[in-house]
């Protein structure tokens, strides 16, 4: 493999120069996993999977490059707490991995007599949320002695979009012509390390979890169908009405896969294949939760139809050309990123999977709250930059919303 990275790729690729941008996937089981057979398992894992023997070449236009890498980042650590995944969790996401070297994979086991937590490390540039969750589901099954089929290497999602799926009179016209530059020579005069050191710098990421039981998570699903919304609309009422205690004019950012809107769909191979909207609301002191709920779910529907994630894709192109200018993301509120229900099973061989979530790195000003429903449970993971100005009341932010989840969904 030697392609050029995308517009989204590049982008990403350059966040990391100026501070690591990674996506982590942390699972927490059950059960004993020896480490050798863990060294076994992520050897098949890595010789199925293109993204394992990937770098990216920093010299000229940035590209993915097939290398020789001799192995997986492997490390093994003496599980101490039940909170111990979650540390190691933070620590990754604001740990560089060595792109221009390879591989773009590190991998962490925390090793207990009864339980053991697998946290996968890759870079952002190559992969989002969805894809390090297959990952995890293929090492998880090689761990229970089954097999894998071998992937293919994908190419940048840009160039499977359909030219109806942008909303802009000129999107044709930027979406070719920048395939057109990637395989000239314009690109190749950007000053990449200048670019990068004009990006905001935003701190360390921070992190507190939480969990719904399988009770209220099932619960939580049932009352979003009965109130015709769905639970990304709830979280994003739960965030919105815990982050905002006055009467405002708002927005709220929302990360969104596109997998299924290119041609022909991305499905669930490793890559980068999101975008992002946003949604605008006027919150008051008596918003009902369930109508600013369906309100969220609505604008979604709306801004997909109408093709603004392929137009902010399409933003992205526009900041790439030369003398255009890189943005972290518009001002808004929190960012959401909730990839849905995660097809994991409950039992791999001897290990019983309690529950999987992930988190990249952030790089906006404000929060990032991150959820995926997995084995039954929906995980939460509140993650904000260091510098951010109400980082003191986080840990209160996050229970507030999570609080406001819970009081929605119990009450009649």
């Amino acid at each position: 493999m030697r392609r050029l990275l995308g517009p989204e790729e590049l982008k990403l690729w350059l966040f990391d120069r100026r501070t690591p941008f990674n996506v982590v996937v942390a699972a927490q089981l059950t059960g004993c996993l020896e480490a050798a057979a863990l060294h076994h398992a992520v050897a098949r894992l890595q010789s199925a999977h293109p993204l394992l023997y990937l770098r990216i070449e920093t010299h000229g236009r940035p590209r993915f490059i097939t290398a020789p890498i001799s192995s997986t980042l492997l490390e093994i650590q003496t599980r101490t707490d039940d909170d111990h995944w979650r540390r190691v969790l933070e620590q990754e996401l604001n740990r560089r991995l060595p792109v221009a070297e390879g591989p773009l994979l590190r991998l962490t086991l925390l090793q207990g007599a009864d339980a053991v937590d697998l946290i996968l490390c890759v870079s952002h540039a190559a992969a989002d949320a969805l894809g390090v969750f297959t990952l995890l589901r293929d090492l998880l099954t090689l761990l229970a002695g089954g097999e894998i089929a071998p992937r293919l290497p994908m190419p940048a999602f840009e160039e499977l979009i359909p030219a109806e799926a942008f909303g802009a009179a000129d999107s044709a016209t930027l979406r070719d012509g920048w395939w057109r530059r990637q395989t000239g020579e314009r690109l190749a005069a950007i000053d990449w390390d200048d670019l990068a050191e004009r990006l905001p710098f935003v701190g360390e990421t921070r992190v507190i979890a939480d969990v719904l039981a399988p009770e209220t998570t099932a619960k939580l699903i049932a009352r979003c169908r009965e109130e015709q919304t769905t639970v990304h609309g709830a979280l994003s009422a739960a965030v919105l009405l815990a982050l905002v205690n006055e009467p405002a004019e708002v927005a709220c950012t929302h990360s969104v896969s596109l997998r299924q809107s290119v041609a022909p769909p991305f499905g669930d191979e490793v890559g980068l294949c999101l975008s992002r909207l946003l949604t605008r609301h006027r919150i008051t002191l008596d918003t009902d939760f369930w109508a600013l709920a369906r309100n969220v779910r609505h604008q979604i529907t709306a801004a997909m139809q109408s093709g603004e994630p392929f137009d902010r894709t399409l933003e992205t192109i526009r900041a790439l050309a030369p003398g255009g200018r890189l943005e972290t993301g518009p001002e808004s509120v929190a960012t959401l990123t909730n990839p849905g229900l995660i097809s994991l099973g409950p039992h791999y061989g001897l290990l019983q999977l309690r529950s999987a979530i992930s988190a990249g790195t952030v790089m906006v000003e404000g929060p990032v709250i991150s959820t995926a429903t997995v084995a039954g449970r929906l995980t939460w993971l509140f993650t904000w930059p260091a510098a951010w100005s109400r980082a003191d009341k986080a840990g209160l932010l996050s229970r507030r919303a999570i609080e406001r989840l819970r009081h929605a969904v119990a009450e009649s």
